[in-house]
């Protein structure tokens, strides 16, 4: 009969959060460089691709943090999995950050919403 193994090797996932934490920071680029390319405003394309990539940086901490509160410790013995504390507080920190962002995200959004139609209507013609 075969070891028991884990399902998911903890490296796997760790190089999949690595790589979309890249990707978000990629994909903000290339948001910001498409709205500079369609409205022309510098402002507008730095203001929504840094919110897209700043979603990177979140997901790299988030996973750390993560990682820390639920890891093993066999020296220890301490197992963060088994504890309703940990579960606890990992939901307040990440509904927390969760809201928080999307709160500053919708402000600086809305706060650009009124450039890019100005923006928009520059370039576009008069009806």
């Amino acid at each position: 009969m075969e070891e028991m193994r884990e399902l998911v090797d903890i490296r796997t996932v760790q190089t999949a959060v690595y790589a979309m934490a890249g990707v978000m920071v990629v994909a903000g680029i290339a948001v910001g460089a498409v709205v500079k390319s369609k409205l022309g405003s510098a402002k507008l394309a730095l203001i929504r691709g840094g919110l897209v990539a700043s979603l990177g940086p979140m997901l790299f901490v988030a996973w750390h943090l993560y990682s820390h509160l639920t890891r093993y410790d066999p020296e220890t013995g301490y197992f963060g999995l088994d504890k309703v504390w940990v579960l606890a507080l990992c939901m307040v920190i990440f509904i927390a950050g969760g809201v928080g962002f999307g709160f500053l995200a919708g402000r600086a959004w809305q706060a650009t919403e009124g450039d890019s139609a100005d923006t928009a209507n520059e370039g576009g013609s008069a009806a």
